[in-house]
């Protein structure tokens, strides 16, 4: 079954989740997906970081806009960033495909949404339905308002990412099909971005 599409128009903040409910979600409603990257796919990540120069923060950031994209369609959702530098920061993420938005646009992009998150962390993106944990500390958040939450840690070597989803507003297969994107949304940047990525 195929994920409903974002609805959105240039300037707003798109809806990313499969049902609106509303009131916080008990215990038993927020799910877990693990995904962890392969060891090649860690070693690519690892590599770009090295390479290009680029945030792990920002990575995680474009790679999330472009599976979503991939996933859901193309527009602007808000992500709470939960750790990290840039920890309690509302950043607007274009979420583009590479036909619209090459690789080193979407990486410079995601920089910069980031170094600019504390004059957008205004009103107009409260209430953001997903987040990022680009450290993998903070605590998993899952509420009335947030509804999916992307962990991202190391364990032995590899990138573990933990997909935490209010199972009342999103369909298992959407989440799954997200975290199946993100994967081959990294292949797709850390192959196409070409050095030196800031000149």
């Amino acid at each position: 079954m195929v994920a409903p599409s974002i609805a959105w128009q240039p300037g707003q903040i798109a809806r990313v989740t499969d049902h609106l409910v509303a009131g916080a979600p008990g215990l038993n409603d927020i799910v877990p997906l693990s995904a962890p990257l392969s060891e090649i796919l860690s070693a690519e990540f690892d590599g770009a970081i090295e390479s290009l120069g680029v945030a792990p923060d920002a990575l995680l950031l474009a790679t999330l806009g472009r599976a979503v994209e991939r996933t859901l369609g193309a527009g602007h959702i808000a992500v709470d960033i939960a750790d990290g530098k840039f920890a309690g920061a509302t950043v607007a993420l274009r979420c583009a495909s590479a036909r619209d938005t090459n690789a080193n646009e979407m990486l410079l992009e995601a920089e910069s949404v980031l170094g600019l998150s504390g004059v957008q962390a205004a009103a107009s993106l409260t209430g953001a339905e997903v987040a990022l944990s680009p450290a993998g500390t903070a605590p998993v958040e899952i509420t009335e308002t947030r509804a999916l939450q992307l962990c991202a840690s190391r364990r032995d070597e590899l990138v573990q990412l933990d997909w935490w989803y209010d199972s009342r507003r999103f369909n298992s297969y959407t989440v799954e099909e997200l975290a199946e994107q993100f994967a081959l949304s990294l292949i797709e940047l850390t192959s196409e971005a070409a050095a030196p990525l800031h000149s």
